[in-house]
């Protein structure tokens, strides 16, 4: 052998040691790598809450392991030099992206793979006294046969159940799956609704006043005319619902998501939206009080809703159906509000601007009304059983069918002194009815009723029309009736004595033995009346003559 020969190998082996340093080098960077991925795998498999997942991740996890160790000794052993990864490459990092991502499809799959309990078999093991059914999978069971009682429904698969008209209330159902669940008139008042995924569920008008729903998601769900009054929704997530006419009242809104949420006509009365999300989100009418907090920079009046609040302005509010019981609204600007159907009950409207308002089917049960304005209104079919209506302006306004006192006379309205000229009080019941020197001038009281407890003391019926009127047994002792028109009215045993009846048409009035002593009948029309025993000592009779 040459020295030449010997420089040759000597190089030649030099070269290959240097290859072999670079490829444990490259060996040492991929076993990071792999260690790497390695860990987040682990990672994974460790995050799954379910014990049998766990213990099957322990058996791969510690194949995993063997399988890194085996191929760490195969690099070792390699005779080929192995191109190196490289760690900051999107395609490798794309790489574990996938992995995680099927880990997580596996969960799912295992989750949705859970055996589905049949409707029969939830309430025959419900009936056998079972009642922890934590985890249950009953996606799409129909629940509205029956309510049940003390059970725990926590982290159960209600997705697309049905439970609509069924009492959930106080039930513990933290963190179940109820996505596009049907809940519509479902009472859910006081549930343990906590982290709950309730994401595009029906929950029209349901109950859920008190309910806990912290941290829950119902994002999409159509919880309109829903009671969500004093209901915990701190962080709650309910972007895109429907929340239109919902009774939000006093409820905790604390940090809650409520982005392109629709909110018009809902109540916030003293509700607490306090860090809340209200981006595109609809406010328009919904109702709010000087005691509801919204987020900071945050202008309701900007979003068209509504104070209640006294000599509050709500002209032309659309408040129909609103629950306003007891508020105090006292001088407030109600001209052409709708407030049909509203409850109303003990509210403060005194001095209050309601011309021109609907307030048809109202509930005015106990309301203060003293001086308030309703001139033009509509209240036909309202209630106003012991409303305070002293001096109170109904001046052409609509109160035909309207109660103003409870059967046999309980809870009469005070309607001293009330200005109802020009007013439809047709087919109104006002026996026991205190009317006291109030104006029914030019009004329609045809088919009215009155009874001898009926005080009309002092009030002006001038031109009204009492056509079949019931006044029998009433006290009209000196009012003023002229040009009245009292066809066919019924007057037997009514007290008419010193009444102004001058110009009035009794024509077919059935006036038997009414007191009509020293009253006015100058040009009154008596054809066909019934005045059997009548009393007219001292009446001015149709012709001027005084009847002896």
């Amino acid at each position: 052998m040459t020295v030449s020969d010997s420089n040759s190998n000597l190089a030649s082996l030099i070269s290959r040691i240097e290859q072999l340093e670079a490829q444990q080098d490259i060996w040492k960077k991929n076993t990071i790598w792999l260690k790497r991925c390695f860990d987040e795998l682990k990672q994974q498999f460790n995050q799954l809450a379910e014990l049998s997942r766990v213990e099957s991740t322990q058996d791969k996890v510690l194949q995993l392991s063997a399988q890194l160790e085996e191929l760490q000794q195969q690099f070792e052993r390699s005779p080929y030099v192995i191109k190196e990864i490289d760690v900051d490459d999107d395609e490798q990092n794309n790489y574990l992206v996938e992995i995680t991502e099927s880990i997580k499809v596996k969960e799912d799959e295992q989750v949705s793979g859970e055996r589905i309990v049949s409707t029969e078999e939830f309430w025959q093991r419900y009936e056998a006294g079972e009642r922890d059914f934590k985890g249950i999978n009953l996606a799409g069971a129909d629940l509205t046969e029956n309510s049940p009682s003390d059970v725990n429904l926590s982290k159960a698969n209600l997705t697309q159940a049905r439970l609509s008209g069924t009492n959930w209330s106080n039930e513990n159902l933290r963190g179940a799956n109820l996505t596009q669940a049907d809940l519509n008139n479902t009472n859910l008042s006081s549930a343990n609704l906590k982290e709950a995924v309730l994401d595009n569920a029906f929950l029209c008008q349901a109950q859920l006043e008190s309910a806990d729903l912290y941290k829950a998601s119902l994002k999409g769900a159509n919880l309109t005319e829903a009671n969500l009054s004093n209901a915990n929704l701190e962080q709650s997530n309910l972007s895109e619902a429907d929340l239109s006419q919902a009774d939000l009242s006093e409820s905790k809104l604390i940090r809650a998501n409520l982005s392109n949420a629709n909110l018009s006509k809902a109540k916030l009365l003293k509700a607490n939206l306090k860090g809340a999300k209200l981006e595109w989100a609809n406010l328009e009418q919904a109702l709010y009080t000087t005691e509801t907090i919204f987020p900071t920079n945050f202008n309701p009046i900007e979003a068209n809703a509504c104070l209640i609040a006294p000599e509050a302005y709500l002209q032309e509010a659309d408040l129909s159906g609103v629950d306003l019981i007891d508020f105090d609204l006292a001088g407030a600007n109600l001209e052409k509000a709708n407030l049909h159907s509203a409850k109303l009950y003990g509210t403060d409207l005194s001095q209050a601007n309601l011309s021109g308002a609907n307030l048809s089917n109202a509930y005015l049960d106990g309301a203060e009304l003293s001086q308030a304005n309703l001139n033009g209104a509509n209240l036909s079919n309202a209630c106003l059983e012991a409303a305070n209506l002293i001096q109170a302006d109904f001046s052409y306004a609509n109160l035909s069918e309207a109660t103003f006192s409870g059967s046999r006379g309980g809870n009469p309205a005070d309607l001293i002194g009330a200005n109802f000229h020009g007013a439809n009080l047709s087919g109104v019941n006002l026996a026991y009815v205190d009317l006291t020197a109030t104006d029914l001038s030019e009004t329609n009281l045809q088919r009215a009723e009155f009874s001898d407890e009926t005080n009309l003391s002092g009030a002006n019926l001038s031109k009204t029309n009492l056509i079949k009127a019931c006044l029998s047994g009433a006290n009209l002792s000196g009012v003023n009736l002229t040009e009245a028109n009292l066809c066919g009215a019924y007057l037997e045993n009514t007290d008419l004595s010193n009444a102004n009846l001058t110009s009035a048409d009794l024509r077919g009035a059935d006036l038997t033995d009414a007191n009509l002593e020293n009253a006015c009948l100058e040009d009154a029309n008596l054809a066909g009346a019934i005045l059997d025993g009548a009393k007219l000592t001292g009446a001015m009779m149709p012709d001027g003559n005084i009847h002896e």
